[in-house]
């Protein structure tokens, strides 16, 4: 871990390196691009998720309001797209999302509240968030964020399979 701790210290601030299942593990590259239907995105949870992200380690600390760690997801969708939850998982453009399907628990058996099923319209100035991993705190679980969150668009340098 302590490797892993001076090794984020010596990566230039255009790299970000991620170690969580959420995205695949690798090392991104931050560009200057707009976001984009399933653009991956660094981006700040909303005030109103920080202390809960903390305190069941979502995230760790960092830099973000509330001192938690920018997550990556993907913005799976804009303002105006329409999203489907149903028990089986999101669906964007009447397509099913691979391990999107909500869960009643997390990896601890913590209850973990999900939005309720059906359709929903990504407001102007949000974004629905996406993490490909079926354990992902993504916007199934909170629903679309403001896009002012966003930090960085990122493309993946090297990342495992």
């Amino acid at each position: 871990m302590a490797l892993l701790g001076l090794f984020t210290l010596l990566v230039p601030r255009t790299l970000r390196v991620n170690v969580t299942p959420s995205v695949p593990l690798g090392l991104y590259r931050i560009v200057q691009a707009p976001v984009g239907r399933g653009s991956l995105v660094e981006i700040c949870l909303p005030a109103r998720l920080t202390s809960l992200a903390l305190r069941r380690g979502y995230t760790g600390q960092g830099s973000c309001p509330g001192r938690t760690r920018p997550l990556l997801k993907a913005a799976l969708a804009l303002p105006g797209d329409r999203i489907v939850l149903t028990r089986l998982g999101v669906a964007r453009g009447g397509v099913l999302l691979p391990a999107s399907a909500p869960r009643s628990t997390d990896s601890m058996g913590r209850p973990l509240p999900h939005l309720p099923l059906g359709l929903y319209q990504v407001p102007v100035g949000s974004v629905w968030l996406y993490g490909p991993h079926p354990r992902s705190f993504d916007s199934r679980y909170f629903g679309p964020v403001s896009a002012d969150l966003i930090r960085n668009t990122l493309v993946p340098l090297y990342t495992t399979p």
